[in-house]
């Protein structure tokens, strides 16, 4: 596997991604695996100090195990998109043990934006990941300009305004 950077535009901040895993072994591995490939990496070793980091944080992404000591990576992610605050973060969730079609069906339907089987490969690993940030900045955009526009706006009615004041 290459150690290319996730992202071409190197204009682009570095995405910043959140993992959440209780297994010390898998949380190095992703850790190392998406430090190598450009991203910004924080972890967290359960579900309520994923959702503490997750709105100090606010990540582009976050990998989250579905098997938690406390919290679900379900209820987590539910939670997750239920805040206004963090709605626009990307959850996915992992998992080796839930892996049956109605295990993916109830992690899609709390809210996830893609659910990964492991044992997976490295690179469609980083693949899929790079297609979430991708997704993710892409509908972040429109929103993000339109904010430029309206703090645009602001500026220049407060200088016609000290003109015409004169």
């Amino acid at each position: 596997m290459d150690n290319s950077t996730l992202f071409e535009d190197k204009a682009a901040a570095a995405p910043r991604l959140l993992v959440v895993d209780d297994e010390p072994d898998n949380l190095e591995l992703l850790c190392r695996l998406f430090q190598r490939h450009g991203c910004e990496v924080f972890s967290a070793a359960n579900g309520l100090d994923g959702l503490r980091l997750a709105g100090e944080l606010k990540p582009d992404l976050l990998l989250l195990d579905v098997m938690l000591p406390d919290l679900n990576g379900r209820e987590v992610c539910r939670r997750i998109k239920s805040d206004a605050a963090l709605a626009s973060v990307f959850v996915a969730l992992i998992s080796s043990i839930e892996v049956s079609l109605d295990s993916k069906v109830a992690g899609l339907e709390c809210g996830a934006d893609d659910y990964i089987v492991r044992p997976i490969a490295n690179k469609e690993l980083v693949a899929r990941v790079d297609a979430l940030i991708r997704i993710q900045r892409a509908l972040k955009a429109p929103r993000q300009a339109e904010e430029r526009v309206a703090q645009l706006n602001l500026t220049l009615e407060h200088r016609v305004a000290d003109r015409t004041s004169m």
